[in-house]
């Protein structure tokens, strides 16, 4: 997906027009930040839900819910 929207951009010169029409670059970093970092969330909490509910993994009850999720937020920003 990350990939897709990159391709897309420069193949329709999307960030050329977004320029030519006022858009700041730094709008455009932080919205494509947003956008990203949202995609990942919904990436990991179909994971969690998946691992806790239907995979019956011992390493999620072990640990706390706390601590992974400041893992998992940690791990999106790297």
């Amino acid at each position: 997906m990350f990939m897709y929207v990159i391709v897309h951009e420069k193949e329709e010169r999307l960030v050329a027009f977004m320029r030519m029409n006022g858009m700041k670059m730094s709008s455009y970093w932080i919205s494509n930040f947003f956008f990203d970092w949202l995609l990942f969330l919904a990436a990991i909490i179909v994971f969690l839900i998946v691992a806790i509910l239907f995979l019956d993994l011992h390493t999620f009850e072990d640990s706390g819910l706390v601590m992974q999720i400041i893992f998992y937020v940690g791990y999106g920003y790297s």
